[in-house]
């Protein structure tokens, strides 16, 4: 059961690009009995599935794709069930910071390890802008999977 399992949320605006990518990466990156990945979005695509383009991407860089994606909403249940909030964007981070700030400690933007990345929203951008956002997920994908699975 996942109430064992460290659980990390992964969070956008919609859940159709770029948290769905970081949910799929960093799930294949971690040990399973020991880490629950998810994702959800402030205004979750109706759309079943995610992005077209990163089914793609993730499919070409060798990611298994065994389900089929469901966009979903940030809840207050969701928040509160989690060890770890990982954010795309600040503006994000800060609303849902304003609406639950005990869960402050939890939460954090995921370039953080670099934020000098570029994670903007890549739903209206062109293919080679599309896969750089999609390339700096990867890569910072790799750094939050060594994050979370350093000894003390």
């Amino acid at each position: 059961m996942n109430e064992d399992k460290y659980k990390l949320l992964i969070v956008c605006q919609a859940n159709y690009c770029r948290s769905p990518a970081a949910e799929v990466i960093i799930d294949q990156l971690l040990p399973h009995d020991k880490y629950f990945v998810n994702s959800a979005g402030l205004k979750p695509k109706s759309e079943p599935n995610m992005d077209p383009r990163t089914r793609k991407y993730l499919i070409q860089n060798g990611f298994q794709m065994n389900k089929i994606h469901n966009p979903k909403l940030v809840t207050s249940m969701l928040l509160k069930q989690q060890d770890k909030i990982l954010f795309m964007d600040l503006s994000i981070m800060d609303k849902i910071r304003n609406q639950y700030p005990k869960l402050t400690d939890k939460m954090e933007l995921f370039n953080s390890p670099d934020g000098h990345v570029n994670l903007s929203d890549p739903f209206l951008l062109k293919k080679d802008q599309y896969e750089e956002i999609m390339n700096n997920i990867h890569m910072l994908s790799k750094t939050w999977k060594n994050i979370l699975t350093k000894k003390p």
